[in-house]
């Protein structure tokens, strides 16, 4: 028995054509801004939406991106 039976879960992302996956959120207080914008660093439209707080839920993330540049 150890104690502690919540479920922990986070959120992660990983392009097509790259081999690892990267944590996106930092659990309750939001996403990555800084390392999300390094991440879509190629695709101009999320990492503006991501900076300036358009994008709030990596849901969001992933639909604008597969949007706008994929």
């Amino acid at each position: 028995d150890q104690g502690d039976s919540q479920l922990y879960s986070m959120a992660l992302l990983k392009k097509v054509n790259e081999r690892y996956f990267m944590r996106a959120d930092q659990g309750i207080i939001g996403l990555k801004r800084k390392l999300l914008q390094r991440y879509f660093a190629d695709c101009d439209e999320v990492r503006q939406k991501i900076k300036d707080k358009t994008l709030k839920k990596v849901e969001q993330v992933v639909k604008a991106y597969n949007k706008h540049c994929h």
